[in-house]
């Protein structure tokens, strides 16, 4: 069937989609045009990237790629896709032999109906040693020195499920990618499943089909533009459902609830809440934690509770738990905190030393029968001794370092006291 070729000229910008529907290609005639352009057109260093979902072996399955076939017989330009045997296939022209190039064959089968990601790599192009590399789900499979890279350019169309040969793919692609420059192994593997902005460094093209039932239009989220027409598909159901990438933390912004910075009396807490976007990232959860500045305080890990327990400043920090790396942290200043270095001696009680290193030591003098319940600044209950009717008691603090309150009573009367465990 005469391929129909159209450049769009509408540049649409789609940022931190989570990639639920895909395009389904019948094997017979269906394929995408994402026209002609320049940033197609590449000779040096470049990584095609595809998800890709099949059942079948029967023929050459194209995904990306940009390769023609000069009269003179020779190929120039990149190819990426599966094999008729249903293996991942990375073809790179070669204008040294008539109707040849360089393959770059995985090893893992990829028709068993999942979605696997492919990713085809150039480089060390203008080096002692070009090589192409072709990687499954996020691992390197094959390493191929190429003798000759300099007919790897090509001016044709880019086309997505089919190629100048007349193959067709048969099954479904989703999350195409094109750069214009090798991405390393720990890139391919860390951006594999998630869903890309189309602004990262060297990303000329990026094709994630969400726009849906209804239209033929496979938009570039790239602000370059390079638009997809479906050929010789229906509009509705082409669509389908896709592969659903994760959508990373961009930014987190910290502050005391009720925008608060401060805690001002004794022992007091402060809840720190967190703004995490895009909203609609999969894990917006954060741990969290605190650093000492010229003040101290504890936080719950979880719940962003702060708890004061010297006066000065601390750094409440909330890090992203989805691996991106993401951080935001406030600045929190506390005052009127009792706790100092200085023994506690009340009537008959004296508790020392304090501040400790997790061993306490109370002294009763002439109590009898006495309780000791010790609490962290959750309320939580971490120790506890009754009738205690000796003079002395020592009782090591398990816990983390930070502010504890101890309950002591006797004689019908409790006292309270505060303890830091440093």
């Amino acid at each position: 069937m005469k391929k129909l070729y159209t450049t769009l000229l509408a540049t649409v910008l789609i940022t931190s989609l989570n990639a639920q529907t895909s395009l389904t290609f019948d094997g017979v005639d269906d394929y995408v045009d994402c026209g002609s352009s320049t940033l197609f057109e590449l000779a040096g260093n470049l990584t095609v990237e595809a998800k890709v979902k099949t059942t079948t072996s029967l023929d050459y399955y194209p995904l990306i790629n940009n390769l023609m076939i000069q009269i003179s017989g020779y190929y120039k330009g990149y190819w990426l896709g599966v094999d008729q045997q249903g293996y991942p296939l990375f073809f790179l022209g070669d204008a040294s032999t008539i109707g040849d190039g360089f393959s770059i064959t995985g090893t893992t089968l990829v028709n068993d109906g999942q979605w696997h990601h492919l990713s085809g790599v150039v480089t060390g192009v203008g080096g002692p040693q070009p090589t192409a590399m072709i990687y499954v789900d996020g691992v390197l499979e094959t390493t191929f020195p190429l003798p000759n890279t300099s007919n790897i350019l090509s001016s044709t169309s880019l086309y997505l499920g089919t190629d100048n040969d007349s193959y067709y793919h048969q099954g479904e692609i989703d999350n195409v990618r094109l750069w214009s420059r090798d991405l390393s192994a720990a890139e391919i593997a860390q951006n594999k499943d998630i869903c890309l902005t189309g602004t990262e460094n060297g990303l000329i093209a990026l094709y994630q089909f969400e726009t849906g039932s209804g239209t033929n239009t496979a938009w570039d989220v790239t602000s370059n533009g390079n638009n997809g027409t479906m050929v010789l598909m229906d509009q509705n159901t082409s669509w389908v459902t896709g592969y659903n990438c994760a959508i990373l933390v961009t930014s987190i912004t910290v502050q005391g609830q009720g925008s608060v910075s401060t805690i001002t009396t004794s022992a007091g807490t402060l809840q720190i809440v967190e703004t995490v976007l895009p909203a609609n990232a999969t894990d917006n959860s954060v741990t969290w934690s605190v650093a000492n500045g010229t003040g101290s305080a504890t936080i719950n890990p979880t719940t962003g509770l702060l708890a004061a327990t010297g006066d000065g400043t601390v750094t409440v920090t909330a890090t992203a738990n989805d691996g991106s790396g993401i951080t935001g942290s406030t600045i929190i200043t506390i005052s009127n905190q009792t706790v100092g270095i200085t023994e506690i001696n009340k009537d008959h009680i004296s508790i020392y030393p304090n501040p400790n290193q997790g061993i306490v030591n109370l002294n009763f003098n002439d109590l009898k029968d006495v309780l000791v319940s010790v609490y962290n600044v959750q309320g939580k209950l971490v120790y506890e001794a009754e009738k205690i009717n000796s003079t002395t008691h020592q009782f090591e603090l398990n816990g983390p370092t930070g502010l504890y309150l101890i309950k002591i009573s006797a004689q019908g009367e409790t006292q309270h006291y505060k303890v830091m465990k440093r």
